[in-house]
């Protein structure tokens, strides 16, 4: 008898263990990857917006390009190659760039400020992480929270320079890639730990 006992215990340690994997894990590496082009585009905006708007144009898509890259190799390196998993964030993320860019229309046509549109990515990228949250990996709430404030603070308070909102979800960025590295960090692949 002590023999099935032992076996169930080692399929429930190995039932954990996949489960804990097969929840969407991402790199910490993407929220600090995030969290600088977030800060450097938030003081471009202030400082020379015609370059900042360029900035985010490069950033935004290239930064997805990166994170995909660097989400593809942590998985890699964890063993779990999962195309199901990976077409969906694809798709999620991919909807989310293509939702911002399509929404340039709005200030090309006229239709919207500049300074409107700054409010109005904050929203879409507040809703889109609130999602992932859902469906990927709940620490990403914190991030939707604090981007629904700093859409709050865009919309109430328009005359306070976007840096400053900038350095408040850059610091969020950062806090959460800590606060998930720790959680995660002793089950991260060899090559990927610090």
């Amino acid at each position: 008898m002590t023999h099935l006992a032992d076996l169930a215990d080692d399929l429930a340690f190995v039932r954990k263990r996949v489960d804990r994997v097969n929840r969407s894990v991402f790199p910490s590496s993407i929220l600090f990857l995030w969290a600088g082009i977030i800060l450097a585009g938030s003081v471009l905006i202030d400082l020379a917006p015609t370059v900042g708007r360029a900035f985010w144009l490069v950033a935004g898509p290239l930064g997805g390009v990166v994170s995909a890259a660097l989400g593809w190799r942590w998985s890699v390196a964890l063993g779990v190659e999962n195309m199901e998993v990976a077409r969906k964030q694809a798709l999620h993320w991919g909807g989310l760039l293509a939702a911002l860019l399509v929404s340039q229309l709005l200030v090309m046509s006229g239709a919207m400020r500049g300074e409107e549109f700054g409010a109005q990515v904050l929203l879409i990228v507040s809703l889109s992480y609130f999602y992932a949250g859902i469906h990927m990996h709940k620490s990403l709430l914190w991030l939707s929270g604090i981007q629904a404030v700093a859409f709050l603070v865009a919309v109430l308070v328009p005359t306070l320079p976007g840096s400053i909102t900038g350095v408040v979800m850059a610091a969020g960025f950062v806090w959460v890639g800590v606060v998930a590295d720790r959680h995660i960090g002793h089950n991260s692949p060899p090559l990927l730990r610090r």
